[in-house]
């Protein structure tokens, strides 16, 4: 009776243990299984984004042979603009950066990746952007900064220049210019960070200071 209950006792410990083993097994291929379906994801998903990469730069390149699409943190740009403001010895080094970096048809470049081809009139480039000829101007010469609202530059400009067509009223004229001057603020930066021209800050109202500070 003794050696039936012992006999028992390690049949059942020992298929306990079986089933144990079983199960462990079980549960490790099932671990593998899940760690190679989620390894198939990520390389499908890694795929799908250097594809989706390589179509945008593609595109960027169609769009602009000009231009050499890179990627910095993750977002892909046209260019690489320097962090930090140059420093030129001398105002002919200026120059041969600003020939280099901003060739005379750099704007139109600009507004043509834009859609816009054919303004109709001669845009005032030296209103807004760096002057080779002015060397009277310490660097970085100061320029006219962008209205807020597109309609007051136009106003401006329309006063100095009579070919400027009229502004319409099926705000054809604000979708233009609001392109025009959204491309003359790009430019304006990338020569501001070149070290090429500056703008005077615009005083902020006493309306504006009194809810700013109401909000901090």
């Amino acid at each position: 009776m003794i050696f039936l209950q012992i006999e028992q006792k390690y049949h059942l410990t020992h298929t306990f243990r079986a089933k144990s083993v079983n199960l462990q097994i079980s549960r490790n291929r099932h671990e593998e299984e899940e760690e190679v379906d989620v390894n198939s994801q990520a390389v499908q998903q890694e795929a799908s984004v250097q594809l989706m990469r390589r179509q945008i730069k593609k595109e960027m390149r169609e769009q602009n042979p000009q231009v050499a699409p890179q990627e910095v943190e993750g977002i892909i740009v046209d260019r690489v603009i320097p962090p930090e403001n140059r420093k030129f010895r001398s105002f002919d080094e200026a120059v041969a950066f600003w020939r280099e970096r901003f060739p005379p048809s750099y704007f139109e470049m600009k507004l043509q990746a834009k859609g816009i081809f054919n303004l109709g009139f001669k845009f005032p480039e030296l209103r807004y952007f760096f002057r080779p000829s002015d060397s009277l101007n310490l660097l970085p010469q100061l320029v006219k900064q962008p209205f807020a609202y597109a309609k007051y530059d136009y106003n401006a400009l329309s006063a100095l220049d009579k070919q400027i067509p009229p502004w319409d009223k099926e705000k054809k004229s604000d979708k233009l210019w609001k392109t025009i001057m959204g491309v003359v603020s790009e430019v304006q930066m990338e020569q501001n960070r070149a070290g090429l021209v500056h703008w005077l800050e615009k005083k902020e109202s006493a309306s504006k200071k009194r809810g700013r500070k109401a909000l901090n």
